[in-house]
């Protein structure tokens, strides 16, 4: 995929090395958290325990070592849901473009990221506070703008290197290695892989329970975060605190009249 390729790429050109693109992305990826917690709680304390947090949580710090696409696309991910939260809240396209082209971002390294981060943002900016339907309809229009142009990018860049605009570039390696169940294998040479729904639900019950030992404080932290949200929502609201989506549905609700 061109995007991470790209920023490695563009490393190496500018400093001789690919490696500081590696610290750069996970700093902002530690930034980029500060700016989501912030608008979407407005405190700045909460904002900094969660940079804190992300800081020293061992998936950033194992990815941001090595020159896999993950840490990569999760930094565009978490500065594309800031911005999109905050062009929804402020009714303000310049986030919103901004939001949808680092969503186009995430496309261009890890397409499936880029619909896992999509969807539930998009749907929270078309609903979650929108005056009228008129003003839903200008921000989608935003999102759009500012992912449109990286999407046909991506479609034009398949094309090229696969023939097809609708096939992805790992396919080159093995068309074997792409989405669905059947007879699938990584790249030419390797195993053959039968893959059924059933292996598909083992795998994904394995992640979750794997997936312990890449959060800080392993069950205990899952727990605490747990508790945190419950306790966050019976707290009474106190002045000045901003929250989203909970104040912005309380200045409006959905409509569908124009």
């Amino acid at each position: 995929m061109p995007g991470w390729s790209a920023v490695l790429a563009l490393s190496q050109v500018l400093t001789g090395s690919m490696v500081p693109a590696l610290g750069a992305v996970a700093a902002l990826t530690v930034l980029g958290m500060y700016l989501l917690a912030l608008e979407a709680g407005g405190r700045r304390a909460i904002a900094l325990v969660a940079a804190a947090i992300a800081a020293l949580t061992p998936v950033l710090l194992i990815q941001s070592a090595v020159f896999l696409s993950y840490q990569f696309a999760f930094c565009a991910g978490v500065f594309a849901s800031a911005a999109l939260l905050r062009g929804a809240r402020a009714e303000r396209a310049l986030p919103l473009v901004a939001g949808g082209a680092l969503l186009g971002v995430v496309l261009l390294t890890r397409t499936l990221d880029a619909v896992l981060w999509g969807a539930p943002f998009v749907v929270l900016v078309l609903c979650a506070s929108p005056r009228t339907l008129r003003a839903a309809r200008r921000r989608v229009l935003g999102v759009a703008l500012g992912f449109a142009p990286l999407a046909l990018a991506l479609l034009a860049y398949d094309r090229v290197v696969t023939g097809r605009a609708t096939d992805l570039p790992i396919t080159t390696a093995d068309p074997l290695n792409t989405f669905g169940f059947g007879t699938r294998r990584i790249m030419v040479g390797s195993p053959l892989v039968s893959f059924e729904p059933h292996q598909a639900i083992e795998a994904v019950g394995q992640n979750f329970w794997r997936g312990r030992e890449w959060v800080i404080g392993s069950l205990a932290g899952v727990a605490l975060a747990l508790a945190g949200a419950y306790l966050a929502r019976r707290r009474v609201p106190g002045p000045p605190a901003r929250t989203w989506p909970a104040g912005a549905r309380r200045r409006t609700r959905c409509s569908g009249s124009s």
